[in-house]
């Protein structure tokens, strides 16, 4: 008599997920890491960074091309166009930025603050008198919209909506409109310092005219001195 086949136990479930599976979940991760990159850059404009700063009032941005300025002109009754990059009449970027405004009647203005340096005292009175004496609607732009534009609009929320400057940098001078104290875009946070530890309680105005010329000077003489020891 032969003995019967013992029966063998049907084989454990294999614990390694099948190709198809580990490829979907792969997939499904990174996708889900894309969108969270994508969105973390639109939220600090990096991917479009027009903000509101006082709504019907005060507007900020990155470089506009000629028809998006006209947009923002026609949705937010734009009055005045505030670059902060500095009259570049051999750019195509200016000329277009220009003749938008020559055809929506809107003012434009020029102020070259430069980054990697502190900005010019008669530059920033020039700015400090323009926002204060528009015409509103004003919008205020950089090429990022990020840190000379933070400066600007610190400014308009200092001296126009009467807040407290501390207040006005951490609302305009951040990271969520794509500004980090780094590299080049130092000076502007060094600007802001400069003011906390020598203005003594004057207030911003008054030390820009009164104080900061000669602060600049000094800054700019060691920053000369050093150089030339390079």
């Amino acid at each position: 008599m032969t003995d019967a086949t013992p029966e063998l136990p049907p084989p454990a479930p294999s614990s390694v997920p099948p190709k198809r599976s580990v490829m979907k979940r792969a997939l499904v991760g990174t996708a889900a890491v894309a969108v969270a990159t994508l969105g973390f850059l639109f939220f600090i404009g990096v991917l479009g960074n027009f903000r509101v700063v006082d709504a019907g009032k005060c507007y900020r941005s990155e470089q506009l091309k000629p028809q998006a300025i006209k947009d923002a002109i026609q949705s937010h009754g734009i009055k005045s166009v505030i670059n902060l990059r500095g009259e570049r009449s051999n750019d195509a970027w200016y000329k277009g930025e220009l003749a938008a405004c020559v055809d929506e009647h809107v003012d434009h203005a020029d102020f070259d603050i430069g980054l990697g340096a502190l900005p010019k005292p008669e530059v920033l009175q020039r700015l400090v008198e323009k926002i204060e004496a528009g015409p509103y609607p004003i919008l205020l732009h950089c090429r990022s919209g990020s840190d000379r534009t933070g400066l600007a609009s610190a400014f308009y929320v200092h001296l126009v909506e009467k807040k407290p400057l501390a207040e006005a940098e951490a609302e305009q001078v951040t990271w969520r409109y794509g500004h980090f104290n780094l590299g080049k875009a130092r000076s502007i946070n060094s600007f802001f310092d400069l003011y906390h530890a020598t203005s003594g309680g004057k207030p911003l105005r008054e030390w820009l005219y009164q104080t900061y010329p000669d602060e600049y000077a000094k800054h700019a003489a060691v920053q000369s001195k050093s150089r030339v020891n390079d």
